[in-house]
């Protein structure tokens, strides 16, 4: 996480308390904290988090498991982004 953390350039403290992220290699990835989906594809995932979005893309993605605030998606994950570029927001 903290590697993620100095990706995204934002204070670890500040990534952790407010989502949570767990990958399994290249095939899986649990989320906690979600707020709602914004888009789900077979190559695209946008997730909601407090503050910001997660951007999963791959190929045959899917959410396997997924309960109040928390999800797993499954399949050939290929990049986890923190925050959606304007031209994907404007789509």
């Amino acid at each position: 996480m903290k590697e993620f953390s100095k990706i995204c350039k934002l204070p670890f403290e500040e990534i952790t308390k407010s989502f949570k992220l767990i990958w399994f290699g290249l095939s899986g990835l649990y989320v906690s904290n979600f707020k709602k989906i914004i888009d789900y594809r077979r190559e695209l995932i946008v997730l909601k988090i407090p503050n910001n979005t997660i951007e999963i893309a791959g190929q045959n993605l899917e959410i396997s498991l997924i309960n109040k605030g928390e999800l797993v998606i499954s399949g050939n994950i290929e990049k986890v982004a923190l925050g959606v570029s304007n031209e994907k927001k404007n789509k």
